[in-house]
């Protein structure tokens, strides 16, 4: 007996078609707000749409991942309460689509992007640097309008020598640390007594803080990597970056989706201690285009490093780099 269709979950132009015999996971699917804000391009659609990727989810006590040759399905095999919030689902999607992106010279990125006047700066860095707290700065304070905050879909036009950005998530993830120090208005969406300002966070859309929204493709005139420092006195620094350890760090980056070490589908077993396990589904010429995209951003665009306990004073630097004045 055949599993039953439950619906289409698209990004952008590509798509995934869902069976199962459980559906509770579809009304999040189709609500706008629960997973638009957190994955590029989401849509999803109860009208079954011809497409050569599926996922087929059977509840099962034991957990497991059953791709077919060619990886462009899979049999996914767990409890159903890993699976009632859509989540594990969501990403499986995700995880099988990046090959479409990566065969299109595009690859998923953790960054943050913003754009004014037809110009798109990217803003790079390590996890707690302050990538968030200098983008609601440089779009509530200078007017720019998000284009990404954590996911970007990053693409690279070889023949015009572009760097672009398709889509990215489009909301802002604000420990409360950084909205302590960098943007005490926003406490106000936070709520309770805050054990850990450093790991608790509050998500806040665009259109909850009169920030505007850049939905078209956008090429990169500039690039930043950035540290703000929790030390305001920190001195600000920047230079160009160069060398081996900017390369390998955006390769790791930058291969993170297709190689799987960012997507754990589920968590299984007593106390959750089973990780489910997805196969890296990189090839050599995934590799290649990465390597060359990496090349012309460090060799050719470039990366300056900005860091400092200043956040105004990084972002009139950034303005001013862009369009040559504050």
């Amino acid at each position: 007996m055949k599993t039953p269709f439950v619906c289409n979950i698209s990004m952008g132009h590509l798509s995934v078609n869902i069976f199962s015999r459980i559906n509770f996971f579809l009304p999040l699917f189709l609500g706008r707000e629960e997973y638009i804000p957190f994955i590029p391009g989401w849509r999803c659609t109860t009208n079954k749409v011809k497409t050569k990727y599926s996922i087929t989810y059977i509840p099962s006590k034991r957990s497991n991942l059953v791709y077919s040759k060619n990886r462009q399905s899979v049999k996914v095999y767990g409890e159903q309460e890993y699976f009632n919030d859509g989540q594990t689902i969501a990403y499986l999607v995700y995880s099988l689509l990046e090959v479409d992106r990566q065969k299109n010279n595009e690859t998923t990125a953790h960054l943050a992007a913003c754009s004014k006047d037809g110009k798109g700066i990217m803003l790079l860095g390590e996890r707690g640097a302050g990538k968030t707290s200098i983008l609601l700065a440089l779009c509530r304070r200078y007017g720019y309008k998000i284009i990404a905050n954590d996911l970007a879909l990053l693409g690279f036009d070889k023949k015009r020598n572009q760097i672009f950005i398709n889509d990215g998530t489009k909301i802002f993830g604000l420990r409360h640390t950084a909205a302590k120090m960098h943007h005490p208005d926003l406490l106000r969406f936070f709520s309770g007594k805050i054990k850990d300002s450093w790991t608790t966070k509050s998500f806040i859309l665009p259109k909850e803080i009169n920030v505007f929204v850049e939905n078209k493709k956008m090429i990169i005139s500039k690039v930043f990597f950035c540290h703000l420092h929790a030390n305001k006195e920190e001195n600000f620094f920047e230079g160009k970056m160069s060398g081996g350890w900017i390369k390998v760090s955006l390769y790791e980056n930058f291969s993170r989706y297709i190689r799987g070490s960012s997507v754990i589908p589920f968590l299984g077993g007593i106390g959750g201690n089973s990780i489910g396990y997805i196969p890296s589904l990189d090839q050599l010429k995934f590799h290649q285009q990465r390597v060359k995209l990496i090349n012309y951003l460090v060799n050719n665009l470039g990366i300056i490093h900005i860091s400092g306990g200043n956040l105004q004073q990084m972002c009139d630097f950034i303005n001013k780099e862009t369009f040559g004045k504050k």
